[in-house]
């Protein structure tokens, strides 16, 4: 998931160019919309505020006076730090949720439209950031022609932000928009086509679609690692278990020839010593020979000729048990 930064100065055309992303079917976070909603009545914003600016600003319906509020601010640099230290908590956990809501939907790009994106510390959790930008002489005149303020007062709500040409200088893209508004929707179409540009490898994992895939990736290699070692310990339950019904025991009755035993100067010890430690400790206590643990996947194959001399030394106990079987045949005869 991609969380594209927005943000400007007061009347700089931020609102319009948040517009233009909606129009485009691009969902927005807006934060003022978040901060109006912490300072409805009765929430722990408006407490907040109501215990450190009084009743004063207050309405008649008890909600909060914002322009009075904001007068107040924009004229005291002290007070203005206050309401930000005060509601920051509030607004941030705010775009939190509007942003989770977005992901448990599926979006793929969303836009944080944040008038103190920097101030705030939120530019570290957007890329890429884009400022609107003005010429301050712009900002001036729009800003005097909107609120129908006196040069002062606008120069105030000017000066209460962080300047325009500083934000500049820490974004990954700037729209100039000091000229109309058909050169501020021919620009926003070129922001357009990199704002939508394919997700990178770690903006789709964050998204919900990859991380449903990592979810479903992880499960299946539990699986695979489950049915392997179940296949394992089949393997040797099952040699117990046939082990036992033909009476033999089950833990070491004699030492292991050289030839076969798994510990010291064994091909596991010469070429995996990992295992050497492995295979004379724990799977030592059964008396199996290596070509039983061949099965198990824990020892090598014995080599051809180790494989003849085995096979010899069992036709040869198989004679030997004919020729004993014979013997008592005849004497049964006699």
């Amino acid at each position: 998931m991609r969380i594209v930064g927005l943000t400007g100065g007061i009347s700089s055309g931020k609102s319009t160019v948040s517009n233009l992303f909606k129009a485009h079917g691009i969902p927005v976070v807006d934060a003022d919309i978040v901060a109006r909603n912490v300072l409805k009545k009765g929430t722990g914003g408006w407490r907040k505020v109501v215990v450190a600016f009084g009743d004063d600003i207050l309405l008649d319906n008890g909600e909060v006076d914002r322009p009075k509020l904001g007068q107040i601010v924009f004229t005291n640099p002290d007070k203005r730090q206050l309401l930000n230290r005060l509601l920051a908590p509030y607004i941030s956990s705010g775009i939190f949720v509007e942003v989770l809501k977005l992901w448990m939907k599926g979006c793929k790009i969303i836009v944080l439209d944040v008038p103190l994106l920097f101030e705030a510390k939120m530019d570290k959790w957007t890329k890429p950031i884009i400022v609107v930008w003005v010429d301050s002489h712009t900002q001036l005149e729009r800003l005097m022609a909107r609120d129908g303020t006196t040069e002062e007062e606008a120069k105030n709500k000017i000066n209460a932000q962080m300047s325009l040409d500083l934000k500049r200088t820490k974004a990954d893209i700037v729209i100039d928009n000091t000229g109309s508004l058909e050169d501020l929707k021919e620009r926003f179409s070129e922001v357009l086509i990199q704002v939508k540009k394919p997700l990178t490898w770690i903006e789709f994992g964050i998204s919900r679609d990859g991380a449903l895939l990592g979810f479903v990736s992880i499960l299946f290699s539990i699986f695979i690692c489950w049915k392997t070692m179940g296949g394992l310990i089949w393997k040797l339950e099952m040699f117990i278990l046939l082990k036992t019904e033909a009476g033999l025991p089950i833990t070491r009755s004699r030492p292991l020839e050289s030839t076969e035993k798994c510990g010291p100067g064994s091909w596991s010890q010469r070429v995996q010593p990992g295992i050497d430690s492995f295979t004379s400790g724990w799977w030592s206590t059964f008396d199996i020979p290596c070509w039983k643990l061949c099965t198990l996947s824990v020892c090598p194959k014995k080599s051809s000729s180790e494989e003849k001399e085995t096979s010899l030394q069992e036709e040869n106990e198989e004679g030997k048990t004919e020729a004993r079987r014979f013997s008592t045949r005849r004497i049964n005869l006699r």
